[in-house]
């Protein structure tokens, strides 16, 4: 039986149900329980409906995004390892460098200094 009601407590509800209502009022009460029944299960069922629908257009942005992220892991690893690989020689000069093998940068940046020290 639903709702977990047995035979016996059925008699009893319909037994106070007509004396309550009265054996005319019955069939009227009946047939509004009956359609608000019918009207409640067609609003869960639409309800299902929609709830359906919604996971489904989430699943396909899922696997969309899933698409359109592939592209995007790949084109990241060499950009890593091009970070990681030093572009040219190191700026740091040579242990046995000397003064007239170093840049012309760095060559007249000194001289300047020198001759700022030593004015003549």
């Amino acid at each position: 039986m639903p709702f977990g009601l047995g035979t016996t407590e059925l008699i009893i509800i319909l037994v106070l149900a007509v004396v309550v209502f009265g054996p005319k009022r019955l069939p009227g009460i009946g047939r509004s329980l009956g359609k608000a029944s019918r009207e409640f299960k067609e609003s869960v069922g639409e309800i299902e409906e929609v709830r359906r629908g919604t996971i489904g257009q989430i699943d396909e942005l899922k696997d969309s995004f899933k698409v359109d992220l592939n592209p995007l892991s790949t084109r990241e690893r060499p950009t890593k390892s091009s970070i990681r690989r030093p572009a040219g020689p190191s700026a740091k000069p040579a242990q046995g460098q000397t003064a007239e093998s170093r840049p012309a940068e760095t060559r007249s940046a000194d001289s300047d200094r020198d001759e700022s020290a030593h004015p003549a």
